[in-house]
């Protein structure tokens, strides 16, 4: 992960952890710890935001 933290950081870019107890949208990929989902709404009471620190 430190990878990804430090191209954020390089950026000026700030990484958010998204979890969910609803299906987002239309899952186009999933694996053992993430899903990537189009046509997905990004708010409601379904969602929890944090700010992503290692």
């Amino acid at each position: 992960m430190s990878f990804y933290f430090d191209m954020a950081n390089k950026y000026g870019l700030t990484l958010y952890k998204t979890s969910v107890s609803k299906v987002p949208g239309e899952v186009v990929y999933e694996d053992d710890f993430q899903i990537a989902a189009i046509n997905s709404k990004h708010e409601g009471d379904e969602f929890t935001v944090e700010r992503f620190t290692l």
